[in-house]
């Protein structure tokens, strides 16, 4: 089982970023189960949920809707998913990001602040309409090469997106818990969420092995 990070603390403040909004639609996020009898009831709630779903809503829009109850899987494979639809939207704000020192933009039910500060980029987050911000949840580091800032910023909003989706879903009829900010310690990107902290080879080749299709197909069907 991966690590979940949980912040709890959030402070009222006044936004003063630069604002760009999101309007390629809702997207994003995950979390996980702490004790197996957790999962086995959060599976289980995962069964009544589908039941009430209309039979016309994608796959894509039940994500945005789960939340929390998203499992491991379901996550990882979103957030491969995002990467790849988004590519050119992430690449244009991550030169704005870079250019501007600072973007704003809306996912899901959330709202997701960036900045830069000495090379490092970090957000903050918080539920739409609420003043309370989780400040610098995930961070990355940048450099001066341009190519390789993009692809990397690529990937940290695919990863902040899903963040986000796991906290803050659409408003739907789904119950959803208040138990603070959770997210994977280890990004999707990152050879340590696949060796869970410890060996760098061993998670290589468990990122070879890691096969995500069948729900990739399922999110890329309308």
């Amino acid at each position: 089982m991966h690590n979940l990070e949980i912040y709890t603390h959030s402070v009222n403040s006044e936004l003063r970023f630069h604002i760009v909004d999101w309007l390629k639609g809702s997207s994003t996020w995950q979390t996980e189960r702490s004790t197996p009898s957790k999962e086995v009831q959060e599976n289980s709630k995962r069964q009544n949920v589908r039941l009430v779903h209309n039979k016309g809503v994608s796959y894509f829009e039940d994500c945005l809707k789960l939340g929390d109850m998203l499992l491991q899987d379901e996550r990882r494979a979103l957030y491969k998913y995002l990467l790849d639809v988004n590519s050119d939207l992430y690449s244009s704000q991550a030169v704005s990001l870079v250019n501007l020192g600072n973007l704003t933009r809306r996912i899901a039910n959330g709202e997701a602040c960036f900045s830069i500060k000495n090379g490092i980029v970090s957000y903050s987050a918080r539920r739409l309409n609420s003043n309370e911000m989780i400040y610098d949840i995930r961070e990355i580091k940048i450099s001066r090469l341009y190519f390789l800032n993009v692809r990397r910023l690529q990937k940290y909003f695919a990863q902040c997106d899903v963040d986000i989706i796991q906290n803050f879903p659409i408003s739907s009829q789904i119950p959803h818990e208040e138990s603070g900010y959770g997210i994977d310690v280890n990004p999707y990107y990152s050879l340590a969420y696949y060796s869970n902290g410890k060996n760098l080879l061993a998670g290589l080749i468990k990122k070879i092995r890691t096969n995500d299709k069948e729900i990739l197909t399922r999110l890329r069907t309308l």
